[in-house]
């Protein structure tokens, strides 16, 4: 079991106790740490936390206070959509918060049927997923707590059968998103925890996030590469963790700042693009390092159910895109089928 307090932080509650974990992720987070200082740690609150004030605020998006703009709005650091509840902060607007909610209609498709298959909650609930034209519905029942799987005749080609391994393979297709609004949703993300002190240094962040006119100059930029685990169960609570390049790195042109969030049953990485430091250390050295840290599984679990599956998301297209095919794999221990007028029993 390896031990991770916060770089700097006399608290000794400040840790992550990791597991001991498959070989190849205990080498591949052994590198990591050899460049990143774990450089804060948030879980999410059981409760409400204590606010400004609206008067006393300032967004730290804008830049703007009362009466310019208003504070009105619960503002979340983490989506709501993403299964956070009491992750909230006093430091933004309503316009801003407004663009951001914008932005999220793009992360609701990009995330896609598995918010529901991991029962993550949102503003109202778990969402369902499908139409019935669609010939796929999913939905949970919270009276029986089972997740419905519905698919129309038994030669839809939205699931697959592995009888052997007991296993469900649902194939649907996403709602069109634009990549770089998801990623800008993540950074927003990350910005809610960068240390005030911190915010000067990362260039046009802020005008990234509320002007799209140059983002066809950052296509294939790899600081906007996103990148993902699926776990095998879920978190009850949201945690960000927040990791900062050491100043006696192994490799010296990683960025500054990397971010991983838990959120359900999903794993998310990316890095903080746009540092000050960052753009002179690439521009000498030629190319960026991406280290990555790898969840924090046990190996029982691994043995189980395998090491999880690194997937690498190009966040950088500008334009939407259309018909991208999900595939999700589930294990189960009974299957039933039911014909038309049928109704399953919750037993």
């Amino acid at each position: 079991m390896k031990i991770l307090s916060i770089a700097n932080t006399p608290d000794d509650n400040q840790i992550i106790q990791v597991p001991d974990m498959a070989d190849s992720m205990e080498e591949e987070l052994d590198e990591f740490l050899q460049n990143y200082d774990l450089d804060s740690l948030v879980t999410e609150p059981d409760g409400k936390p204590g606010l400004k004030i609206q008067a006393l605020r300032t967004c730290r998006f804008c830049g703007k206070k009362k009466p310019e703009v208003t504070f009105r709005k619960v503002a979340h650091t983490i989506p709501q959509l993403m299964g956070n509840q009491f992750l909230i902060s006093d430091f933004e607007c309503d316009a801003c918060n407004e663009l951001f909610n914008r932005y999220e209609g793009d992360l609701t498709a990009f995330m896609g049927l598995s918010r529901t298959l991991s029962l993550t909650k949102g503003k109202r609930g778990v969402p369902g997923y499908g139409k019935k034209e669609d010939k796929l519905q999913v939905a949970y029942d919270k009276e029986v707590h089972k997740i419905n799987i519905i698919f129309d005749g038994l030669d839809n080609e939205h699931y697959q059968i592995d009888e052997q391994q007991k296993t469900l393979t649902v194939h649907t297709v996403k709602r069109p998103y634009v990549p770089i609004n998801v990623f800008r949703i993540f950074l927003k993300m990350g910005l809610c925890y960068m240390d005030a002190g911190a915010l000067a240094e990362l260039g046009n962040i802020f005008g990234f996030l509320r002007d799209n006119s140059k983002d066809a100059q950052l296509v294939g930029n790899p600081l906007f590469n996103l990148y993902t685990h699926t776990l095998p169960g879920k978190l009850s609570h949201c945690l960000v963790l927040r990791f900062k390049r050491k100043l006696d790195a192994a490799i010296a042109h990683c960025p500054k700042y990397s971010f991983v969030i838990y959120s359900g049953s999903k794993v998310f990485q990316f890095y903080m693009p746009f540092h000050l430091a960052d753009h002179a250390t690439f521009s000498s050295v030629g190319n960026v390092h991406l280290s990555f840290c790898p969840p924090f599984l046990s190996k029982g679990k691994s043995d189980l159910y395998g090491v999880p599956r690194r997937r690498r998301w190009d966040q950088s297209v500008h334009q939407k895109i259309s018909g991208e095919n999900e595939m999700i794999t589930l294990r189960y221990d009974d299957i039933r089928f039911y014909g038309d007028g049928e109704t399953p029993d919750p037993s």
